[in-house]
């Protein structure tokens, strides 16, 4: 067989061994997820999980250098147990585990509707104003009050930008949350 082939070979080996190998890790935290959900928790056993920057509810290991977060442990069980186990607690849907791990995230518009909805209205206010600040100035200018065009527009900008800004906090505090909750799940 020509090198050149083998070699073709040997990746799609490896991509087929690795994806095998995702799609086993995957299907372990489901599992382990759905008998933590249930109760099924190894008293004896933490899984602590280490980051070099802190993050929420996270302590620090003097020995390591690093902050940790600890996890519970799913008790471990036999295939057979755990198909016994699913009979009466079922695990959730692919669909439910979809939605909740985007709610859980952060990554979807669904969360905090309330406050995505006041950062589109300050920022649609803000142009208006900024919009009806240029014009109020032009149609002074056109009258011969040219004194009075330059407060309308610095009034009007600051309260643009003042709106802007409200507009783009609320949207830091936002993805602020956001990031803390990936940072913890």
């Amino acid at each position: 067989m020509k090198e050149q082939v083998e070699n073709l070979l040997k990746k799609g080996k490896e991509k087929v061994i690795a994806a095998q190998e995702r799609k086993i890790a995957s299907d372990k935290r489901k599992r382990d997820n759905h008998l933590i959900s249930i109760g099924l928790i190894d008293e004896e056993k933490i899984n602590r999980i280490y980051s070099d920057n802190e993050f929420f509810q996270s302590k620090f290991d003097e020995k390591k250098g690093k902050y940790y977060k600890e996890e519970v442990v799913a008790l471990e069980v036999t295939d057979d147990e755990y198909e016994e186990i699913c009979r009466y607690f079922p695990p959730k849907t692919e669909k439910t585990e979809k939605t909740e791990t985007t709610v859980v995230s952060g990554t979807t518009n669904k969360r905090y509707p309330a406050l995505r909805t006041t950062v589109g209205f300050f920022s649609v206010l803000a142009g208006i104003i900024g919009v009806a600040a240029v014009i109020f100035a032009v149609i002074s200018f056109a009258q011969e009050m040219g004194m009075l065009a330059i407060p309308i527009i610095v009034g009007g900008a600051i309260i643009v930008l003042g709106l802007f800004a409200t507009a783009e906090l609320i949207k830091v505090i936002i993805d602020i949350e956001e990031n803390t909750r990936k940072g913890v799940g």
